[in-house]
C-alpha cells in the first residue's frame, strides 16, 4: 500500500456570467472585476510570474518547474516495513528556437532532475522498481541530480520530425496511453511507466526519426548502446558501438476499441563493458542473487539485458 503527496495547484474551472433577461432580450449581467485568481483557482502553483510567464511563451520559451513528494513504504511480506520520505525536483525547459531568430521547426529541449530523500525500491525481494522517479537519475549523493534531457528537434512538415542529443527516455513514453506519466502522473511502478525492453537504455544519446503516414507510423532509431544516466553524452560516446532501431506503428480497431501496435527490429550490435555499471540491472540482479548468488553476468546485442551481476553493464 502507497500514497503521493503531490504539490500542485488546482485548475480553475470557468463559469458563465450570470445573465439577465431585458424587454424579451438576454444580456449578460454586470460583474465587478476581480482581481487576479488565488492560489487555489490558478492554473500553476506559482501563477503567471507577474506576466513573466506569459512573456516568454509568447517569445518561445516555456518553464515547468515541478515538486513532487512521495510517503512510501511495504505493508506486508519479507523485509522492512517502515515508510520512507522522498521527494523528486523537475525543471524543464523547451524553447521554440524559430521564434528566438533561428529557422521555422526548431526547437530545444532541457530537463532538470534533482533526487531528495529515500526510498524504497527492492524492498521485499521486488524485482522491478516500485518507484520510478525516485530512482532516475539516483537518490544517493551525487547521482540525485542529472539534465537527463539535453537535445534539439526538427520538424519537417506536419509528418517528419527529427530530435537528437541526450534523451531521459521515460520522458518520451510518458505521453503513452495507460502507462507513461513519468512515474509521477501515473503509475509509480515501471513496468507501466517504462516497460523494460532490455535494449533501449533509460536515458540514450542518439537520433530518432518518425515519418508519420496516413497507414502507419514509421521510426529509425540511431543511439549509444551505453546508457547516459549521470553522464556527459560526450564521454566516449558509441564507445561500445552503435545499435538501429526500426519500427512501425499503425492504428488498429477491435470491438469498437482503438489501439496502436507496434513492430521493430534491432540488428545493431553492441560489445559487452564487464566492469561497467547498469542502473536498471542493480534491482533486478539483487533480487535474483537471493536465489542464485554465483550466477554470472550476461550480455547480449543492444543495450540493458538485465544480468545477474549488478555490476555488469550491457
Amino acid at each position: 500500500m502507497t500514497f503521493a503527496i503531490p504539490c500542485g495547484a488546482l485548475a480553475a474551472q470557468e463559469e458563465a456570467a450570470p445573465s439577465s433577461n431585458t424587454g424579451g432580450e438576454t444580456t449578460p449581467a454586470t460583474t465587478a472585476s476581480t482581481g487576479p485568481p488565488g492560489w487555489l483557482e490558478r492554473d500553476t502553483l506559482t501563477g503567471d510570474w507577474g506576466g513573466g510567464r506569459t512573456w516568454l511563451k509568447e517569445h518561445g520559451i516555456t518553464l515547468k518547474p515541478r515538486l513532487t513528494q512521495f510517503y512510501q513504504g511495504m505493508t506486508s511480506g519479507d523485509g522492512d516495513h517502515g515508510f520512507e520520505y522522498g521527494g523528486k525536483g523537475d525543471l524543464l525547459l523547451n524553447a521554440d528556437l524559430g521564434k528566438l531568430g533561428l529557422w521555422n521547426g526548431l526547437s530545444m529541449t532541457v530537463h532538470a532532475e534533482y533526487n531528495f530523500g529515500q526510498g524504497v525500491n527492492g524492498r521485499g525481494g521486488a524485482i522491478s522498481l516500485v518507484n520510478t522517479a525516485l530512482y532516475f537519475p539516483g537518490i544517493e549523493g551525487g547521482d540525485r541530480f542529472d539534465l537527463s534531457s539535453v537535445y534539439f528537434g526538427q520538424t519537417f512538415g506536419d509528418s517528419v520530425s527529427l530530435v537528437f542529443g541526450k534523451m531521459n527516455m521515460i520522458d518520451i513514453a510518458s505521453t503513452k496511453p495507460f502507462m507513461g506519466g513519468a512515474g509521477v502522473d501515473s503509475f509509480w511502478n515501471i513496468v507501466f511507466t517504462a516497460p523494460p525492453s532490455g535494449t533501449v537504455p533509460p536515458y540514450l544519446f542518439g537520433a530518432l526519426l518518425s515519418v508519420r503516414t496516413e497507414p502507419a507510423t514509421f521510426g529509425l532509431w540511431v543511439y549509444d548502446p551505453n546508457d547516459v544516466v549521470n553522464k556527459s553524452c560526450f564521454d566516449k560516446p558509441f564507445g561500445d558501438g552503435v545499435t538501429f532501431r526500426g519500427t512501425v506503428e499503425f492504428p488498429v480497431t477491435s470491438a469498437s476499441r482503438s489501439g496502436h501496435p507496434n513492430l521493430s527490429t534491432e540488428p545493431g550490435r553492441a560489445t559487452c563493458t564487464p566492469n561497467a555499471k547498469s542502473r536498471v540491472a542493480e534491482p533486478f540482479a539483487q533480487a535474483e542473487a537471493l536465489r542464485r548468488p554465483t550466477a554470472p553476468a550476461s550480455c547480449r546485442h543492444g543495450a540493458r539485458h538485465f544480468g545477474n551481476d549488478p555490476d555488469a553493464r550491457h
